[in-house]
C-alpha cells in the first residue's frame, strides 16, 4: 500500500473520472468494467489502482443517434492540453519531482 499522499489524492482523482466516464458512455453500447492493476513506480513503490476496460456490447444492440453515442474515438475530445509535450514521458517528474529521465 503507497502512503505518498499525491498518489492517494491521484487515485481518488481517477475514481472521480472513472465515474463521469462510466456515465458518459452509458447507452452507447459500450461495456465498462473496472480491473485492479498492480503498478510500481521507482518514486511512490508499489501499489494497486483501477483501471476501466472498455468493450463493445453485443447482441441487440441499436445505434439510436450517434451524437447521443460516445465512442473510444471521441473520448479524444475530453483531453486536457497541459501546454507540457513530454507529460506522459515524464509523468515521475512533474508528479512526484523525481529528476527526469
Amino acid at each position: 500500500m503507497c502512503n505518498n499522499p499525491q498518489v492517494l489524492s491521484y487515485l481518488r482523482d481517477m475514481e472521480i473520472l472513472y465515474a463521469d466516464i462510466e456515465l458518459w458512455i452509458a447507452g452507447s453500447g459500450l461495456k465498462v468494467r473496472r480491473e485492479e492493476a498492480i503498478l510500481n513506480e521507482e518514486a511512490s513503490g508499489q501499489y494497486t489502482a483501477t483501471r476501466l476496460i472498455f468493450e463493445e456490447s453485443t447482441g441487440n444492440y441499436e445505434r439510436q443517434d450517434k451524437a447521443d453515442n460516445a465512442t473510444l474515438a471521441e473520448l479524444d475530445n475530453f483531453a486536457v492540453d497541459t501546454g507540457i509535450p513530454d507529460l506522459a514521458a515524464q509523468h515521475d517528474h512533474y508528479l512526484y519531482d523525481t529528476p527526469k529521465r
